[in-house]
């Protein structure tokens, strides 16, 4: 990430989708959370009551990089926490989103920013047809996928953003998944678990739970 955030991103609430990887030792979530170690005004902290993997989960390919983490309590709505749709639908490439985090501050040539940054970052980024992202990365790329960056580079998720959000039309439409180590490499876009795609799996999965 390279730009100031300058609001938290809306959290969905009381179950939140978010990457295996990262899920499978936490214990608290924070909720509206701003600056990343300090305790801030408006700020909730929940307790996990539980945590659902995607039962096609492949940890190999990243194929259906999604879990949901039920709370022990409810968030309370609030101007720093607001639930957010889950996309049903994919919208079209071109399209502008939003994805935000703590992560990495690399441009493709050199890193710039030492170290996961202490302020909530975001940036925008442009969403990759399917077609294209398979060019970009060809034999890794499943339907569960999307692709979301600039071809020329230099705006990207980044390593510490993995579980981040991405924001379409105010809708969450991915999960940050996997990309290049070096971020923001033209032509190399950060790859985004396909919410849409699980929508009524998360429906499903939080009317059984």
């Amino acid at each position: 990430m390279v730009a100031l955030c300058p609001s938290p991103v809306p959290v969905p609430t009381p179950v939140s989708p978010v990457s295996p990887v990262l899920s499978l030792r936490v214990t608290t979530v924070a909720l509206g959370k701003h600056r990343l170690y300090a305790r801030e005004a408006g700020e909730q902290r929940r307790m996990v009551a539980r945590r659902v993997a995607h039962p096609g989960y492949d940890p190999s390919t990243k194929d259906n990089d999604i879990m949901l983490l039920k709370l022990v309590a409810p968030a309370a709505i609030s101007e720093r926490v607001r639930p957010i749709a889950v996309a049903s639908c994919l919208p079209e490439a071109g399209t502008t989103c939003v994805t935000s985090g703590w992560g990495l501050g690399y441009t493709w040539t050199h890193l710039v920013a030492p170290g996961i940054h202490l302020v909530l970052q975001c940036v925008n980024v442009t969403l990759f047809s399917s077609a294209e992202c398979r060019r970009f990365y060809p034999d890794s790329i499943t339907a569960n996928m999307i692709c979301a960056g600039n071809v020329q580079g230099g705006t990207d998720s980044c390593q510490g953003d993995s579980g981040g959000p991405l924001v379409c039309r105010g809708a969450l439409q991915g999960i940050v998944s996997w990309g290049m180590e070096r971020c923001g490499q033209p032509r190399r876009p950060g790859v985004y678990t396909k919410v849409c795609r699980y929508a009524r799996w998360i429906r499903d999965t939080m009317d059984d739970t």
